[in-house]
């Protein structure tokens, strides 16, 4: 019997995040967007994301990436710098020819009934991936790992992820 499928979800920017789920809601992996010194500042490293992508070797069935958009009075240098972040990691999932998705943090959010709260997200992750709730708290999950578990599971759940396999 071949392995669980893959669902990715990713949390996008310099502080984002991207979390890897089977096809039966199992926490595969979490990471923080891999980023690189640029001059004084950093930014996503392409080649990072990539064999963090790849690094299963296992077929990915959905990449769902949340879709943002600049907010009232952000400067337009965060705004290039965010744009950039996210170009980056388009053209990575593109360059791996992954079948991706996008969502709005309204649509994913309001799907578990989640609101703009940061620790809400966390609770929620833990709830859902008990592996998450045993991490050293010091340690993880950060709000953006937390929100790319849920926004992996919101791309199985669209999907309509089922366990293939005997646990």
């Amino acid at each position: 019997m071949s392995a669980p499928r893959l669902f990715i979800g990713v949390d996008p920017g310099l502080s984002g995040a991207l979390a890897v789920l089977d096809e039966c809601g199992a926490l595969v992996r979490v990471i923080s967007m891999p980023t690189a010194p640029h001059g004084k500042t950093r930014r996503v490293c392409g080649r990072s994301l990539r064999a963090a992508l790849e690094e299963d070797g296992r077929p990915v069935a959905l990449c769902m990436l949340e879709q943002v958009a600049s907010r009232p009075g952000q400067g337009a240098p965060s705004v290039f710098t965010f744009g950039r972040a996210y170009g980056a990691v388009e053209g990575v999932l593109a360059a791996l020819a992954l079948p991706v998705d996008y969502v709005t943090p309204n649509v994913w959010k309001r799907a578990f009934g989640l609101t703009s709260d940061k620790g809400e997200s966390i609770r929620k992750a833990c709830d859902l991936i008990p592996a998450l709730a045993c991490w050293p708290r010091k340690q993880g999950p950060t709000h953006d790992q937390a929100e790319a578990v849920l926004i992996a599971e919101f791309g199985r759940r669209r999907w309509g992820g089922q366990c293939m396999h005997a646990g």
